[in-house]
């Protein structure tokens, strides 16, 4: 287990900040963290192993980084992704500006995720932007990251969207005030695109062709299908289709990329 460490920075920052973070040592979120004050132990998920070494995060990975947690002007509502010591950290710095209401003028808060670094950071994204505004516009319209009375309300926020993203749906709704949601939720993120097919290679179809047939492809997929018969290659398929073979190309890299079509070099 592991406790945060992003108290020591916000407490020792020359300015009004607060950091609250989500950490993960799996492909979720494992436990949540926030600022000045208020740490919480990892909820126990069965089968994970994975710990912490607290004195490690506080002496060299949050010393590395803290620079882009909560950061200056120049880089507030900006998505950071910072990799290092095998690990994700993505942030997004918020600043209010208020000459009234803080003592130094303005606010600055930044929420965030750790991941491992095999887990890709681009679904984190959006989660983010969405939790950092709504957190914004709570504090614009009552105070609720600085006021001493909503604050540790904070804290719940994170640890109940720490369950529901972990949970099987990975997302979020939750209900903050009589006036604000949150609605959240991770996507996976897109496969890589689809190689072409060679102009060496035969072509296979994985289904048969009037089972293809029956889908609403682009009129070019349905003229070509009937000419993939696992004896020609790419060009003949051209020709015996009277069809542009930048075209062919096109089309049986879209059949590839749904998953009904193979190919062999033309020489096996």
């Amino acid at each position: 287990g592991a406790k945060s460490t992003l108290d020591e920075f916000a407490n020792n920052n020359t300015t009004n900040t607060s950091a609250h973070f989500l950490s993960s040592h799996s492909r979720n979120p494992s436990f949540a963290s926030s600022s000045k004050g208020t740490t919480s132990n990892p909820p126990t998920h069965e089968g994970d192993t994975s710990t912490i070494d607290t004195e490690l995060l506080q002496n060299s990975i949050f010393a590395a980084t803290s620079e882009y947690i909560i950061t200056g002007n120049e880089l507030a509502n900006q998505t950071i992704t910072v990799s290092t010591h095998g690990m994700h950290i993505l942030s997004r710095p918020m600043i209010i500006c208020d000459t009234t209401r803080y003592e130094r003028n303005s606010l600055l808060f930044a929420v965030g995720f750790v991941l491992r670094r095999n887990v890709d950071p681009r679904p984190y994204w959006p989660v983010l932007s969405n939790l950092s505004s709504t957190f914004r516009s709570m504090e614009v319209e009552s105070e609720f990251l600085s006021h001493h009375r909503t604050r540790p309300q904070v804290q719940v926020v994170l640890e109940d969207m720490l369950v529901s993203l972990n949970s099987r749906q990975r997302d979020c709704h939750l209900v903050l005030d009589d006036a604000n949601m949150l609605n959240v939720q991770l996507f996976r993120p897109p496969p890589p695109p689809t190689p072409p097919v060679p102009d060496y290679a035969v072509p296979i179809l994985l289904r048969p062709e009037w089972q293809l047939q029956m889908y609403d492809w682009d009129l070019t997929i349905n003229w070509i299908v009937p000419h993939i018969d696992g004896c020609k290659y790419v060009k003949q398929i051209a020709i015996s289709s009277e069809v542009d073979m930048e075209m062919v190309r096109a089309c049986l890299r879209v059949l590839r990329h749904h998953g009904v079509l193979a190919y062999v070099d033309v020489f096996r």
